[in-house]
């Protein structure tokens, strides 16, 4: 028997017919309500408010600093994220208001 999960004030920030994503992959979200989507075909790991408004976007395609070839997954501890790119073979570090606090180890 499957536990039961009680879900409430939803904000939908992804659907089929989004503008924002293409193939999303993982998602979390942050103590301040922010949710951190990672974006497998687009490249990018895209940042929301609370509110389902953008904020920002972090990566592109290709496979210098700050670009993915195929990222996967993240971990978001406090305000980084650990970005897990296996087509660059490489992490992502990264803090989601901006900014890299150095390279690391997912």
């Amino acid at each position: 028997m499957m536990p039961e999960i009680l879900v409430e004030n939803v904000i939908f920030v992804v659907s089929t017919v989004s503008e924002l994503l293409a193939r999303p992959a993982d998602i979390a979200v942050d103590e301040s309500g922010r949710s951190c989507v990672v974006d497998m075909m687009a490249s990018q790991v895209l940042v929301v408010s609370g509110q389902g408004e953008h904020i920002r976007t972090i990566g592109e395609k290709g496979s210098g600093p700050r670009e993915f070839r195929n990222p996967c997954t993240f971990a978001l501890a406090s305000d980084t994220l650990h970005v897990a790119d296996v087509g660059n073979r490489r992490p992502l570090v990264e803090t989601v208001a901006g900014g890299n606090p150095g390279a690391g180890a997912c």
